[in-house]
């Protein structure tokens, strides 16, 4: 039995810390793998309970429940014993059985993590699994692009499809294009990103009017720099120091 003592600890920390194993459960399989490393990994090997309960510090009720759990997770397999003698115990390798211990009950993004910081690589299970969470970080971060999206701008960074420039030039019939220069300018200057551009515009719009309907009532300006951002202003950096009049 070829087994890797470190990293079957490793699969099983990383097991216990999202599966609620108890402390029994944890006491007993650190007894019995310390055991069987002895013994020069067996594939089946003996050992009276009277011994697992001095190295545990479990009752035996205490043992009997942490055995059981730890059989019904399959990670152990035991054979009672008759008479006298010792049950004899079965370690079940996470090498090959991640995939059911695992992956399966780890949250998304921590079981990649933590597979990749463990040194775990069940070929291509891990593969696809790294590959989705990827996938899935890379949209998140990425603009919702429509079908049949063109990009438009001085910097070529607006994206919007043949119907939602119909829909922008309708709605801003006089200065459709200067609010697409707008929005491609401070996109370039901010490096910020929108999940749709024709919404992002029609935004700055509406606070745009209401920022007009405020200067119209005799409302003080903003000087909310969050504000300004979001109407596409862009607030220059200073350095703090006071000019020299």
């Amino acid at each position: 039995m070829a087994v890797n003592y470190l990293k079957e600890l490793r699969s099983f920390y990383d097991y216990s810390l999202y599966n609620g194993v108890s402390t029994g459960e944890v006491a007993l399989w650190y007894t019995l793998m310390a055991i069987n490393n002895r013994l020069g990994w067996l594939d089946e090997f003996a050992v009276n309970n009277s011994i697992l309960q001095q190295l545990t510090a479990l009752s035996k009720s205490g043992l009997d429940y942490a055995r059981n759990g730890l059989k019904q997770r399959g990670l152990i397999d035991y054979l009672p014993g008759r008479g006298n003698r010792p049950g004899k115990y079965r370690m079940i390798s996470f090498d090959g059985n991640i995939s059911d211990t695992v992956l399966d009950t780890m949250p998304d993004i921590v079981r990649t993590q933590n597979l990749a910081l463990s040194g775990h690589n069940t070929g291509p299970l891990y593969n696809k699994e790294l590959n989705k969470q990827k996938l899935k970080h890379k949209r998140e971060d990425s603009p919702c692009v429509p079908p049949s999206a063109r990009k438009y701008g001085e910097y070529q960074n607006v994206l919007l499809s043949d119907g939602e420039l119909d829909k922008l030039k309708s709605e801003f019939p006089s200065d459709w294009a200067a609010r697409i220069e707008r929005l491609s300018e401070y996109i370039a200057s901010s490096g910020k990103k929108y999940r749709s551009h024709l919404a992002t515009i029609r935004s700055w719009a509406r606070k745009d009017a209401s920022a007009h309907k405020g200067a119209a009532q005799g409302y003080p300006p903003s000087y909310d720099l969050a504000q300004l951002e979001a109407q596409g202003l862009v607030v220059p950096d200073f350095d703090g120091k006071e000019g020299q009049g």
